[in-house]
């Protein structure tokens, strides 16, 4: 049986450099929420956390990368749906919220007021930063060539 239906076929060449830009910065907002961004040591013994799992920041930073994955999803798959903001302005708003949250968090590191016991921002919280100002640039960058 073959059938004459159209295959779905995604064609990268008509995806804009600023849309590769947001969307590369979105997906690595995402995963930096789950890298270190917090490190404790006390002596010889060290641990860390995630910004997933050791501030609600984190967990809004990973919100605003999937979000901004969803636009993005949405607009490419489904031309036909128009979304309530412009894509190009909901990206550069998700970019500004990560942006926030890293700030934030590398700004207003929690001290642990005891002797000895040193707490500082960790790779994960930088890694967070650069990819929410990737995103802003990426959808800014969108918001020009409209």
């Amino acid at each position: 049986m073959s059938s004459n239906a159209a295959t779905p076929s995604f064609d990268w060449s008509k995806v804009s450099t600023s849309t590769k830009i947001a969307g590369g910065g979105a997906i690595l907002l995402l995963i930096s929420a789950f890298m270190s961004w917090v490190h404790v040591s006390a002596g010889p013994i060290s641990a860390s956390q995630s910004g997933w799992s050791a501030y609600s920041l984190g967990k809004l930073a990973a919100l605003a990368g999937l979000v901004a994955i969803a636009v993005l999803v949405i607009e490419h798959a489904r031309p036909d749906v128009a979304l309530p903001v412009a894509p190009a302005l909901a990206l550069v708003v998700c970019g500004a919220i990560g942006l926030f949250c890293a700030v934030w968090r590398i700004i207003f590191v929690p001290d642990s007021g005891v002797s000895g016991i040193d707490v500082g921002p960790s790779y994960g919280v930088f890694v967070a930063l650069v990819a929410a100002g990737v995103l802003t640039y990426g959808g800014w960058r969108r918001m020009n060539e409209a």
